[in-house]
């Protein structure tokens, strides 16, 4: 769990760096726009079961797995992108 919440300090902070870029080197947003908010709430989730706040919706467990399917998708394509791939 402690290693995944170090990844998402760093997944925050390549976005903040990203965003933070001037605009003459802005970059291309369109899977990290989409990516970024699927991070968040897929350690939304995880906290939630994690710490058994989920107890009596279960649909929670769905969520998260939705939210893990939805996230590695996008990386590749996000990182396919990055690549200049696709």
């Amino acid at each position: 769990m402690f290693g995944n919440l170090i990844a998402v300090v760093f997944v925050s902070l390549h976005f903040t760096h990203q965003i933070s870029r001037p605009a003459t080197a802005y970059p291309n947003l369109a899977t990290g726009i989409v990516l970024y908010p699927a991070v968040l709430l897929l350690v939304l989730a995880g906290f939630v079961l994690a710490f058994g706040f989920s107890e009596k919706y279960r649909a929670w467990r769905f969520f998260h797995t939705s939210l893990a399917v939805t996230f590695y998708m996008v990386i590749v394509v996000h990182v396919l992108h990055g690549l200049g791939i696709i």
